[in-house]
């Protein structure tokens, strides 16, 4: 379980520290959580996110997404930051990204291989709660029940 402190700063971990060196992008996803990309990955990230939203790029889409990808560009840029990672690998979170409410309490911290989520650990549990119930992943036969895991390794 993770905890801003005092000053605002974030703990990940020492083993991180590797993958995201010194400086590492913070942004808001479309669920109720932050992302934090190693700089270079989140530079290709971004370069296919514009890609996308050239129109080139968007006459792939159905047209009903086009305003979808504008929302979500929308999103990430409004709640964005460069964070520095020091040598203990803790961030420093701006404050009008703390402000959003979504660090507030007890956090933890998710990898998906490629970046790393950060959750309020309750989020996460309705979040998870929900996806078992989706018809999309045919309902909640054979899930854990316990929302919690270890991270997956980042490199």
């Amino acid at each position: 379980m993770l905890q801003l402190d005092s000053k605002g700063r974030l703990p990940l971990g020492a083993k991180f520290k590797q993958v995201l060196g010194d400086r590492a992008i913070m942004f808001k996803d479309e669920h109720p959580c932050f992302n934090i990309y190693p700089t270079e990955r989140f530079s290709e990230y971004e370069a296919r996110l514009r890609k996308l939203a050239e129109t080139n790029g968007t006459a792939q889409l159905p047209h009903y997404a086009h305003g979808a990808l504008r929302d979500y560009l929308r999103e990430v840029y409004s709640f964005y930051a460069e964070v520095d990672v020091d040598d203990q690998c803790r961030i420093t979170v701006p404050k009008y990204l703390r402000d959003t409410g979504l660090l507030e309490g007890p956090l933890t911290l998710r990898s998906t291989g490629y970046f790393l989520e950060i959750w309020r650990i309750e989020d996460l549990g309705k979040y998870l709660q929900e996806k078992r119930t989706s018809e999309m992943w045919g309902g909640a036969e054979g899930w854990p029940q316990s929302p919690a895991s270890p991270p997956a390794p980042l490199d």
